[in-house]
């Protein structure tokens, strides 16, 4: 989140792309994230396609699609059109939002502290009256983590597994 709130108060554009350092836009990504989010505005928020190569990498996978499905982002809308009332979720592989609405969530800096730094950011935009929006990002936006070994995956998970897992609701998988 430091990284972020650095990044974010270097630079002067309207819009504000976080991207994490394994996340790859394919040709006409970009377009793509640009027209989602004068669609819908707030923090549009991408689940990149996650690429595997190496057995232990399926994983990861794995775990990512039980955040999602703790997410709600993904879930069934009720009769009356709405989402389930939980806030909303984000990930924050590739995040894109106005520099203003940033702000108006508090940013980066409001999330400092949190260990799940994407859902206190969706939090934060949600108590602020913003929308958060979440896509899958197909063939357009890509990821392959923890290259690096078995080691690599279990530290970088270890803080997300029991959030998680713990949230995830049976209407999810509906």
């Amino acid at each position: 989140a430091w990284a972020c709130h650095t990044g974010a108060a270097a630079t002067t554009g309207d819009l504000l792309l976080f991207l994490d350092a394994d996340t790859v836009l394919e040709p006409g990504a970009l377009a793509g994230l640009l027209a989602a989010h004068a669609r819908h505005g707030g923090l549009v928020s991408v689940q990149p396609h996650h690429d595997v190569r190496r057995p232990y990498e399926q994983l990861s996978a794995y775990f990512n699609v039980v955040a999602l499905m703790a997410s709600t982002a993904f879930t069934r809308r009720r009769a009356d059109g709405a989402r389930p009332s939980r806030a909303p979720m984000a990930v924050g592989p590739c995040l894109l939002t106005s520099r203003e609405d940033h702000a108006r969530a508090g940013g980066h800096e409001a999330v400092r502290s949190e260990i799940l730094d994407d859902a206190a950011l969706a939090a934060a935009y949600h108590r602020a009256g913003l929308p958060v929006w979440c896509a899958v990002g197909g063939d357009a936006v890509r990821m392959r983590s923890y290259p690096g070994g078995l080691g690599q995956l279990v530290a970088g998970w270890t803080k997300n597994i029991a959030s998680g897992a713990a949230d995830a609701t049976p209407s999810a998988t509906a």
